[in-house]
This record gives structure tokens, C-alpha cells and sequence, in this order.
């Protein structure tokens, strides 16, 4: 799934440089069909780039956890934002499950 997300970025990207070129925003059929797709993926991509950005900051807090001790006053607190992350990337995980499912 990571793979198709990292390709339907790509493709966004590819899609939106499209969008700026004169030739497309010239030919109406075209600047249409490809505003279409672009509005199609924007969600998924914008939920895979905040699943990447709550993933990094759960490495993040991983690794101040391991070089704190449990008895440090921040231990605690890392340790509620780590679970709080934990969460959040397990809710993205599933909203990404659902928007990547083929529609009908």
C-alpha cells in the first residue's frame, strides 16, 4: 500500500505541474480531465503525507524515550505523546485502508 501511496503522490505532483502548463489551460477537455483526476487522490495523498508526518514524530519521541529514564519529568510526558501517536498513526493506517479501497 505504501508503494501505491508513494506513486499516487507522484502522480499528484505530476498532475498539479500539469495544471500549470499553458498547452492545458489552454484545451478546456484537458484542464478538465485532469483537474478530475487530481481531485480524485488529493484526499488519500493528504492523509498518507500526514500518516508519514505522524510517523516520523513517533521516531522522534521513540528515540527521546530511549535516552530518558523513568524517573526524568519528561519520560512521562513523551511516553503519553508516543501513545497519543501511536493512535493517530493506527487511525490514518485505517481512513488510508478505506480511501485506497476501489470504489464502485
Amino acid at each position: 500500500m505504501i508503494d501505491q501511496l508513494n506513486e499516487l503522490e507522484k502522480t499528484l505532483d505530476e498532475l498539479t505541474a500539469k495544471l500549470a502548463d499553458p498547452q492545458v489551460i489552454s484545451d478546456q477537455d484537458t484542464y478538465r480531465e485532469t483537474g478530475k483526476k487530481l481531485a480524485e487522490i488529493t484526499p488519500a495523498v493528504e492523509l498518507f503525507r500526514q500518516y508519514r508526518a505522524a510517523e516520523s514524530e513517533l521516531q522522534e519521541t521513540e528515540e527521546m524515550l530511549a535516552g530518558l529514564s523513568k524517573e526524568d519529568e519528561l519520560w512521562e510526558m513523551a511516553q503519553e505523546e508516543r501513545e497519543g501517536l501511536v493512535q493517530l498513526k493506527a487511525d490514518l493506517e485505517e481512513k488510508l485502508r478505506i480511501e485506497m479501497t476501489p470504489k464502485d
